[in-house]
């Protein structure tokens, strides 16, 4: 099972977490939280810290309210079943917005990165943080590769790009690191694991038999063209 729906070990998790250095108080939002557990290891790192959570997701809604008790206060987090387009939770000015790999919630394609950008500018605070995972070119990718992704959300810009733009759009970049082969082999084959073993377990489940020929053609495109080519970036940044 996946921990974290991204490329991120739980030592990166911890030193992201460590980095932010939340003040007493501090109003945190994560937008495409998931299961909530990046979230929650947040809360239980800073013990005075408040929380909400949102997620388009219900069941992954439900797994997060059950991971979170008997770890945080339900009345320091709340998790929301939503669209973030449609309107985010009413909260003072925050002090963190988390987003790990989740910009498509604010606008499709190439639109989706600066409109994160602009909602962090409108719900932080003043010298508030912004703790962002975006997808990046390591190198240009082939035409095979981008038949397979179809038109992947937000992921039009080289590492370098994706900070010069933050900068652009009054950010100030604290400190950034990517995911490494490991981090992408354990996600990528967990996911094709869990596939695997439920069609062991149902093998005349014609729903199930679908997912894991996609699962199949995308773990090929993943070792034959994604391992050197897509990239996973996490992006601590403040407001300036």
């Amino acid at each position: 099972m996946l921990l974290f729906n991204s490329p991120l070990s739980q030592a990166k998790a911890q030193t992201l977490i460590g980095l932010l250095d939340l003040p007493d108080q501090a109003q945190v939002l994560d937008i495409g939280c998931g299961n909530g557990e990046f979230l929650l290891q947040v809360l239980e790192h800073y013990p005075k810290a408040l929380g909400r959570g949102v997620e388009l997701n219900p069941a992954l809604v439900a797994e997060a309210k059950l991971r979170m008790q008997g770890r945080v206060d339900p009345e320091r987090l709340r998790f929301h079943q939503g669209d973030a387009r449609v309107g985010l939770p009413a909260m003072p000015s925050l002090d963190l917005l988390i987003c790990l790999g989740a910009s498509q919630a604010f606008a499709a394609a190439e639109s989706a990165y600066p409109a994160l950008l602009a909602a962090c500018l409108e719900r932080l605070r003043p010298a508030g943080l912004a703790l962002i995972g975006e997808a990046f070119w390591q190198q240009s990718p082939t035409p095979e590769y981008l038949a397979l992704l179809g038109e992947p959300a937000g992921i039009y810009r080289s590492q370098l790009e994706n900070v010069t733009l933050a900068q652009a759009r009054g950010f100030n970049p604290l400190y950034i690191t990517d995911s490494n082969p490991d981090e992408w082999d354990d996600f990528e084959w967990r996911h094709q694991m869990r596939l695997e073993r439920a069609l062991g377990q149902a093998p005349e489940n014609a729903e199930i038999l679908e997912k894991v020929q996609h699962g199949r053609r995308w773990r090929d495109g993943y070792l034959r063209w994604g391992r050197s080519t897509l990239g996973f970036g996490f992006y601590l940044l403040q407001k300036s």
